[in-house]
């Protein structure tokens, strides 16, 4: 993360400046994703906090690619101090122009120069652990622990974490709790939702975190708790029923849709989030019972597709068509080298959702598929795990590596594959006790 900052800029009456321009150009072979905010301070003498008075969340395509530039015109000026902050998640700072352009009250520029870099943010990976109820902070770039491990309420439990866009807040799912955390993850202040008896998986609305996903299971009532963190409530509507031993669910901002795995009676639960209703039950194999236990989801970020790993139908990653909400082809495991009868049970998309990775529970391989050419599946080499079967995997916000989570009797670690070599770091990172899952901060401050 990269924070450019102009000001604060003295803007008393003799300086007229009226209004500004803001011209950003991503010169680089990546998309990029900034936050622009304004902010004004008045003359009053004394301490002051910033007003943002307007923001802006941009996308950039790569240079040269159609959307490589965009201008914000004419934002005003009417305070003693403004100033311009732009945060974005490019990794190659110098490869993002960004110019400010001062207008007088006729809209005449008068003046213009390069906001200036001021810092440069780390990335962080945060992983829950059941075993000793805390969630470790790891450096993405040092790959070392930052500060101590977070105590989370005792005998919580906790099983899974999230960590939405644009927000500051981590979120994570107590298994054995009333209620579930919430992380200031700047100062690393506790909190607790008031969102249903033992979660097991959680998400959040992107790109905000205004709404927050709780699935509860109490099998085989198994419902979905909506929670508005802005207003500390449930959402009208909530909880939702979906189906029997519900254990995984997935947020599409896209179609505002959230996906839930029926694991006991082999559904795939859709819910509409706007409405909060459950708009289609997508059974994945004919008949009752229905014996393909789906566990884990995946979404390609235009929600067009959205995968299942289901431990009934072994060989084969399930895909369901997110506009239609029908099943297409299955993605067959088979045919890829030493992964025949794999019984697929933890997958994760890369940014770019051309990739998808497979972890199995009968397998310690874990498998990459081209999700762009699923006809021809194979796509690199299968890496083995030492110790045995995965318990979660996450890609990293930049697409660069693998988190791959083992809680295995011989150790709690973190492995970390680098997708440019397509081998794993030599010596797996320490956890705490019986990591659960992970996420990370790719927010923008």
């Amino acid at each position: 993360m990269f924070v450019y900052e102009y000001g604060p800029h003295d803007n008393r009456p003799s300086n007229n400046v009226a209004s500004v321009d803001v011209t950003l150009t991503n010169m680089s072979n990546l998309t990029v994703t900034c936050i622009v905010r304004f902010y004004a301070f008045t003359d009053t003498p004394g301490a002051q906090t910033p007003t943002i008075y307007g923001s802006q969340i941009i996308t950039l395509s790569p240079f040269g690619n159609g959307a490589s530039t965009y201008l914000i015109k004419n934002m005003p000026t009417a305070t003693a101090f403004f100033g311009v902050k732009i945060s974005a998640n490019n990794n190659e700072a110098e490869l993002l122009r960004r110019v400010i352009t001062f207008n007088n009250a006729v809209n005449q520029p008068v003046g213009s120069l390069t906001i200036p870099l001021i810092s440069s943010m780390p990335k962080y990976a945060y992983i829950v652990n059941s075993g000793d109820d805390t969630l470790l902070v790891l450096d993405q770039v040092t790959k070392q622990q930052v500060g101590g491990l977070i105590q989370l309420p005792l005998n919580s439990m906790p099983v899974d974490v999230a960590l939405p866009y644009f927000s500051i807040y981590a979120f994570t799912a107590n298994s054995n709790s009333l209620n579930d955390s919430l992380i200031l993850t700047d100062t690393r202040q506790l909190g607790l939702l008031p969102i249903g008896k033992e979660s097991i998986a959680i998400d959040t609305d992107e790109p905000y975190a205004i709404r927050v996903f709780a699935l509860n299971n109490n099998s085989p009532n198994s419902y979905v708790t909506v929670f508005d963190i802005t207003t500390n409530t449930q959402r009208p509507g909530s909880p939702i029923t979906v189906g029997d031993n519900a254990v995984a669910l997935q947020f599409v901002p896209a179609t505002e849709r959230l996906y839930v795995a029926n694991k006991d009676d082999g559904t795939i639960s859709v819910i509409d989030t706007i409405t909060n209703t459950v708009i289609t039950t997508i059974p994945l194999l004919p008949g009752v019972p229905n014996a393909s236990a789906p566990v884990h989801l995946a979404a390609s970020s235009n929600g067009k597709y959205v995968y299942v790993a289901a431990q009934g139908l072994p060989g084969e990653i399930q895909v369901i068509n997110g506009y239609t909400n029908t099943l297409l082809t299955p993605i067959p495991l088979l045919g890829i080298p030493s992964s025949a009868g794999l019984i697929p049970y933890r997958i994760a998309l890369s940014p770019d959702d051309a990739v998808l990775y497979v972890a199995s529970s009968n397998s310690s391989d874990l498998v990459s598929l081209n999700v762009n050419s699923p006809a021809k599946p194979a796509l690199y080499r299968n890496v083995t795990m030492t110790g045995g079967p995965p318990e979660a995997l996450a890609v990293t916000p930049d697409g660069s590596e693998v988190y791959i989570v083992n809680n295995w009797s011989s150790g709690s670690t973190v492995s970390i594959l680098d997708r440019s070599t397509n081998s794993l770091l030599p010596v797996p990172v320490p956890t705490g006790f019986q990591p659960k899952s992970i996420s990370f901060s790719n927010f923008i401050w």
